[in-house]
């Protein structure tokens, strides 16, 4: 956000967003720690030893386990979409269907064209950028990590297909409302502007002008007497 606005020429309140985003952070681990009474002792110092022993625990799990050790990269990305969004999905229910995927891309779409009008029409990056932002953070946090195939590692992903399907389906409730409601109003447009026809249909027909000697069914001759 504070490289954006660096962007947009605001010069003057681009710091702004460092200093939101550090005392969250701050309000965060705070909390965490406040949680935890393991980190009360020396809160830096064991916050930092829970990531060096749960590095040490999947270490040791792909020691053990070399035919479910996952040390490719690309690998953990494939293994982690392949099963949040090909197996483990409503196609394995009795729908047979994938809903949810269809759903988690539609409201994927949905937070891309609103972060892109919001940046083309005020210059912010507003809340459905900062979802993205962290949805891509929590994404490659879990692929970092992910070195040992097991589906309980892979569990907080569904959080995220969850939100995103949730958008989805509410993106799509909100299209149809909008065009339940201007549906009547552009048929009736359509017909005013629909163009008369002036020629004479195939089916209609001809009618010709009367005699000049007919009037109302009596001949002048008869008239005359």
């Amino acid at each position: 956000a504070a490289l954006a606005a660096r962007l947009r020429g605001d010069h003057r309140g681009w710091w702004r967003p460092l200093t939101w985003g550090a005392a969250a952070t701050l309000l965060g681990w705070a909390l965490f720690v406040a949680l935890n009474p393991f980190l009360w002792p020396a809160p830096a110092r064991r916050t930092g030893d829970l990531f060096r022993y749960r590095q040490f625990e999947i270490d040791r799990q792909m020691r053990n386990h070399p035919n479910v050790a996952v040390r490719d990269l690309g690998d953990r990305v494939t293994l982690i979409l392949d099963r949040a969004l090909v197996r483990r999905t409503w196609a394995s229910t009795t729908l047979h269907v994938p809903v949810d995927v269809a759903l988690a891309a539609i409201g994927l779409g949905a937070l891309l064209l609103l972060s892109w009008r919001d940046w083309r029409q005020r210059g912010l990056i507003g809340p459905a950028a900062v979802v993205i932002v962290w949805l891509l953070a929590y994404l490659v946090g879990m692929t970092w990590g992910y070195g040992y195939d097991q589906a309980r590692y892979i569990a907080p992903i569904f959080l995220l297909a969850t939100l995103l399907s949730g958008v989805g389906a509410e993106a799509l409730l909100r299209s149809s409302i909008t065009v339940w409601r201007l549906a009547p109003e552009a048929v009736s447009r359509y017909i005013r502007r629909a163009p008369v026809s002036e020629a004479t249909p195939p089916h209609a027909q001809t009618i010709r002008a009367p005699h000049p000697g007919y009037h109302g069914g009596r001949s002048n001759v008869w008239s005359n007497r």
